[in-house]
């Protein structure tokens, strides 16, 4: 906001624009920074992260035409030499921010052209060489190719499903965007972040183009006809076609709110100039611009709360371009994110149904489906993914990831290989290999792999705990140790901290449990954080080392039962329960994973066992109501919750599912009770909201039902 002030006040000053001691003159450029700040079309380039380069080429572009033009009329030679040297180093900051820099020498040269009058010959001169050198450095340093606008091959839009661009029909629909960007300046609604935008076929096809076309012709005949009588207006109009004059290099996505960040500078210009020459009446104009400023701030407050998490974004996409698949998928990408799977595979699929060519989908719905362990469909969808675009690593280390989650570590290789060969500096695609290469206990090769991955991105925690496994296995302790404590450094969490100290402690003792339990712990560590394979890994190595240890079993059967291989982790507990027949934990998910297969009787039995060795575990009691309830048992079932709650009147989830028990029956005022005493427990659980909407609905009571849901909703959002 500052440079912005700064800027409009010198080009006031500059333009001799009232005498310099009227408040008007001190006032306008104040008033531009405050429309600049609270315009909606700003949010986009503040409120999307990776577009926030926009708003530092701004920064810059601003530091360079300040600096210069201060300098331009500065008296003194010290202080010109000084300030045109800022506006060369704003520059080329600018360059290595955003392509937009390129036209800052085009911009000066407009407000020489505008403002100064008089013998100019060698300003000009000076100008046009130094302007042609620094355009020639910035398509060397961004490694810009001019014959994009001569040799360029028809590439696929990503602004119209199907349209495919050529610099014909780009720069014909840059007429419309042109025509959409001055139509959100001035009237700012119905914005959105991914338009459904297709392209211009010709100077009439849209009748847009020609008024778009029509429009530009007049902002350059305004621009010389007025630059004698208003050359704020004049400067105002040359600053908008400069900066959108760097849109018209052909890419894929035709239209962006975020590049009206910088351009909107000069239509503010513009505007206040206006007003100010037209609203003669100062108390009216103090009016106006307070309705005006308050209408935008409105506007700009309702379109950042589009902007308060993902899913409502996307959702105002998918509601604004229902016929673009990048729209769905991307709110596919916010539910999945949140956990939201139903919704997400819905809008997945929703994308696929309008561009069976969608691979982005294909990969989404390969993503929900591997953490679902359904590896079939998930490795069907990453098939079909990387069949429409065999150029997309992510794809690759995806799929690489399901093989190596279903044992396949050979096809888990060739994908990371692959996704490597694409791109050698991808750091991810080095890491996953690495951990193959540790199962496979290749441990000089996994260390390579992890060195280049910490050399790509040495800010991630895992991949020096993981070095420092393969450092350990070589019996390499005192590297080890170094990368288990950079792992802590980098994140410090108790449990990892716990592992290093055991695994400090055991490097100098033989095949005992006390060497054991490290694997253990990092068996553990690694299942809490989801990665099911390393864990697998850190407990067969535990019983590598130690056959007779239960709880490495144990782990393994957790293990097995997440990634849906039933058989397995049964076949684990009952050899936890062979070397500890006391294992209360074993016979309790031995239960588990029997009612996961429908087998209710072996489940209650396993239970009962459990009960026998811990009878004031709340938990086992309210799985053993589940048990018989989904048996048809319901006195039994809610005799175990009650009994649930009596151990543990703090346990939601006794509350809860007695709570479904009493809706399943038709008691719903009781219903409503217990899940009102799980919500007091547990306020973050959103399925206790979900419930008692229900009930609610069922009771009628609908306006309590309506706030049970949209809570949900928030809370599944977050």
């Amino acid at each position: 906001m500052g440079l912005v002030w700064a800027t409009a006040g010198v080009v006031f000053q500059i333009a001799g624009w009232l005498p310099s001691n009227d408040r008007l003159r001190r006032e306008a450029p104040f008033i531009i920074a405050i429309l600049f700040l609270v315009h909606p079309c700003q949010t986009q380039a503040v409120s999307y992260i990776s577009q926030r380069f926009e708003s530092m080429a701004t920064v810059f572009y601003l530091g360079s035409i300040y600096s210069y033009l201060r300098g331009r009329i500065s008296p003194s030679k010290g202080h010109k030499v000084l300030l045109y040297i800022c506006s060369t180093g704003f520059a080329l900051l600018g360059i290595f921010t955003k392509e937009v820099a390129a036209t800052i020498p085009l911009m000066i040269l407009a407000a020489e052209l505008i403002f100064f009058k008089g013998n100019r010959r060698k300003i000009l001169v000076i100008l046009m060489v130094g302007g042609t050198i620094f355009f020639l450095l910035f398509l060397k340093l961004v490694r810009t190719d001019l014959n994009i606008f001569f040799h360029l091959q028809p590439f696929l839009s990503q602004s119209h499903d199907g349209d495919m661009i050529t610099v014909k029909n780009y720069l014909l629909t840059q007429m419309r965007v042109f025509l959409t960007f001055m139509r959100l300046l001035i009237l700012p609604v119905h914005q959105n972040l991914d338009y459904d935008y297709p392209l211009s076929s010709g100077l009439f096809s849209p009748p847009l183009t020609f008024l778009g076309a029509l429009l530009i012709s007049a902002a350059f005949f305004l621009i010389f006809k007025l630059r004698n009588r208003s050359p704020i207006i004049s400067f105002g109009l040359a600053w908008i076609l400069i900066t959108f004059s760097i849109n018209l290099a052909p890419r894929a996505n035709v239209i962006f709110e975020h590049k009206l960040y910088l351009i909107s500078f000069g239509f503010f210009l513009i505007l206040v100039n206006a007003l100010f020459i037209i609203v003669r009446q100062r108390p009216l104009l103090l009016k106006l611009l307070v309705i005006l400023v308050t209408a935008l701030s409105i506007l700009s407050f309702l379109r950042n709360q589009v902007w308060k998490n993902e899913i409502t974004l996307w959702e105002d996409v998918a509601n604004k371009s229902p016929y673009k698949a990048r729209s769905y998928n991307g709110l596919g990408a916010a539910w999945d994110e949140k956990g939201g799977l139903t919704q997400a595979l819905s809008n997945y699929n929703k994308a696929i149904a309008i561009d069976p060519g969608y691979a982005n989908a294909y990969n989404g719905l390969g993503n929900i489906y591997n953490r679902q362990h359904d590896f079939d469909q998930a490795l069907s969808n990453y098939n079909k993914a990387i069949a429409i675009n065999p150029e997309n690593i992510d794809i690759y280390i995806n799929r690489g990831i399901c093989y190596a989650q279903h044992g396949d570590l050979i096809h888990a290789l060739s994908d990371y290989d692959r996704a490597i060969a694409i791109n050698p500096s991808y750091a991810k695609a080095y890491s996953n290999r690495g951990r193959i290469y540790l199962i496979q206990k290749k441990f000089t090769q996994a260390i390579l792999d992890y060195n280049k991955a910490i050399d790509l991105d040495p800010a991630v925690a895992a991949v020096y705990l993981d070095r420092g496994v393969a450092y350990y296995n070589q019996g390499n302790f005192s590297q080890a140790m170094m990368d288990f404590n950079k792992a802590v450094t980098l994140k410090p969490d108790d449990h990892f901290t716990r592992i290093i100290s055991e695994l400090t402690q055991a490097k100098d003792m033989g095949q005992s449990t006390h060497k054991v339990r490290p694997y253990i712990n990092l068996g553990s560590a690694y299942y809490q954080q989801g990665d099911f394979i390393q864990a697998l890994s850190n407990y067969n190595k535990a019983i590598e080392i130690n056959p007779g240890c239960a709880d490495a079993y144990y782990g393994r059967g957790n293990v097995y039962s997440q990634l849906g291989d039933l058989p397995q982790a049964l076949s684990n507990y009952n050899k936890a329960i062979e070397i500890d027949p006391g294992y209360t934990d074993a016979y309790y998910n031995r239960g588990n994973a029997y009612a996961k297969q429908g087998d209710f009787a072996q489940a209650l039995s396993n239970y009962d066992r459990a009960i026998e060795i811990k009878p004031r575990s709340p938990q086992i009691y309210n799985s053993i109501g589940n048990a018989y309830t989904k048996q048809g048992n319901f006195d039994q079932a809610l005799s175990n919750y009650n009994k649930a709650i009596e151990i543990d009147p703090g346990y939601a989830d006794a509350y809860y599912n007695r709570g479904i028990f009493w809706g399943q029956h038709g008691h719903l005022k009781q219903a409503v009770t217990d899940f009102t005493k799980a919500i007091a427990i547990n306020p973050k659980d959103g399925d206790y909201y979900y419930n008692r909407g229900f009930a609610y609905h069922q009771l009628k009571n609908y306006n309590m039902a309506e706030k049970d849901v949209n809570k949900a909703k928030e809370l599944e959002e977050h």
